[in-house]
């Protein structure tokens, strides 16, 4: 008699993959508080200039067109949007490790 188990969930294994990698334990948890942080606090904080439009949105001026509200952002222009995790890995071109970084505040052990 054989038992086989066969588990191909490629998101978590490349999320998991990455942690290993990086050090960094990122937990589902981690991930769902992560894309509903409101992207015009983060961006504050970390200096980017942003412009104010009507209805709540804002307009990030290091790229032109991208606009945001809450945790949302979208370019019309490159036709993307997504998440505030989606707005570091696509439009500042950073690793999914380092956006969970920002939005999450964890650091790699050797930070420590």
């Amino acid at each position: 008699m054989f038992l086989f188990f066969f588990f191909n969930d490629t998101a978590t294994t490349e999320i998991y993959t990455l942690s290993l990698h990086d050090a960094l334990p990122i937990s589902r948890t981690d991930i769902r508080c992560a894309r509903k942080i409101k992207l015009v606090i983060v961006l504050n904080k970390m200096g980017y200039r942003l412009r104010k439009l009507e209805h709540g949105n804002f307009c990030v001026e290091k790229f032109g067109s991208l606009i945001i509200k809450d945790c949302f952002w979208f370019w019309k222009e490159n036709k993307l949007s997504g998440n505030a995790i989606d707005f570091f890995v696509t439009a500042e071109k950073m690793s999914f490790s380092d956006a969970m970084r920002i939005l999450t505040g964890k650091h790699q052990k050797e930070d420590f």
